[in-house]
């Protein structure tokens, strides 16, 4: 009834139509017996490109289902160390494949000299990096992907369903006051 999965997604295909399911009230339901078998042989350098084309599946996904774009991208500028990234990211979009290519050069030579935490500081970076590229591929602009990610922000928080208030017919009494303040309080 929610018609499957939406193959015009790249990745984060099954993210999108669980929020279709969870939108149109799916009840899910464990099944103990039930098995979901997924085998793959990703190394490091596709994982990393696979982080990208999820940058590009969250604006993807966010642009479809607006309400989404806080809870996928927080606050649109990031600080400390993952700003620095984040930036250069977008400042760098389409042509960060260089910078890519030597930081997997340098986890794997980490790796082979067992220098893991210091191995995955650098995946982490790259992660980062390339996921921040996507949504910069997607977005364009620093300042585009800051305006698209707060045209949410002030949207009204109240169900489609909620009973309308003619505020011009209230009369002012210490009931409406309170019911306002109380209203108020709870957001």
């Amino acid at each position: 009834r929610t018609g499957g999965f939406d193959l015009s997604f790249n990745r984060l295909e099954d993210y999108e139509f669980g929020f279709r399911l969870l939108r149109s009230g799916a009840r899910l339901v464990y099944v103990p017996e039930a098995a979901g078998l997924h085998h793959d042989s990703t190394d490091l350098p596709q994982w990393i490109q696979r982080i990208r084309d999820e940058g590009v599946a969250d604006v993807q996904l966010a642009t479809r289902y607006p309400i989404l774009r806080r809870k996928l991208f927080g606050s649109p500028k990031l600080r400390g160390s993952a700003g620095l990234i984040q930036r250069l990211a977008f400042a760098m979009r389409g042509r960060g494949n260089a910078i890519v290519k030597a930081g997997l050069r340098m986890a794997l030579a980490l790796e082979r000299v067992r220098l893991r935490r210091r191995r995955n500081s650098v995946v982490y970076a790259l992660r980062s990096f390339n996921y921040w590229r996507g949504v910069a591929t997607s977005t364009r602009s620093m300042a585009a992907f800051t305006e698209w990610t707060e045209e949410e922000t002030n949207a009204a928080v109240i169900a489609a369903d909620a009973p309308r208030v003619e505020w011009a017919a209230l009369r002012s009494s210490p009931r409406v006051e309170q019911l306002l303040a109380e209203g108020s309080r709870k957001g």
